[in-house]
């Protein structure tokens, strides 16, 4: 009888790992970063010396300029959720939009003298973005 009772007791214990393993997610099911297919090249004198240490979120796209207009800023940064977030807070601050997104380094020192209008403050593209051969063009 007592080991009828520690066979009963052993397969619950085996029965309930089981359920627990076959419940748990795999990692390949665990969340990843969202990929923004969305890049602002930097151009210009990318070489120039800079010292700031911008600590931006790496998961986060960050946004180039032309580094000859302006050869040292942080940038502004897209993020999954949409938002632009700039330095130096990042994203402890609030999303950047208007006037404090006209500011940043893409819009101020944009390359190929577009700042399309995903990522113009307003919504509105500024400068000349009709040339589709630019990779920072807006899609027609």
């Amino acid at each position: 009888m007592l080991h009828y009772k520690f066979a009963l007791i052993v397969s619950a214990v085996l029965f309930s790992v089981t359920q627990a393993s076959w419940l748990r997610r795999d990692d390949d099911d665990e969340p990843k970063p969202v990929h923004i297919n969305y890049q602002v090249p930097d151009c210009g004198n990318i070489d120039a010396p800079c010292d700031l240490n911008c600590n931006f979120d790496v998961s986060c796209v960050p946004l180039g300029w032309n580094h000859t207009a302006l050869p040292c800023a942080c940038p502004a940064i897209l993020c999954s959720n949409g938002y632009m977030y700039g330095y130096p807070d990042y994203r402890r601050a609030p999303a950047l939009y208007g006037d404090t997104l006209a500011k940043q380094p893409h819009v101020v020192a944009p390359c190929y003298n577009c700042t399309p209008s995903a990522i113009a403050p307003y919504g509105k593209a500024q400068g000349n973005c009709a040339d589709p051969d630019k990779p920072n063009s807006p899609s027609v």
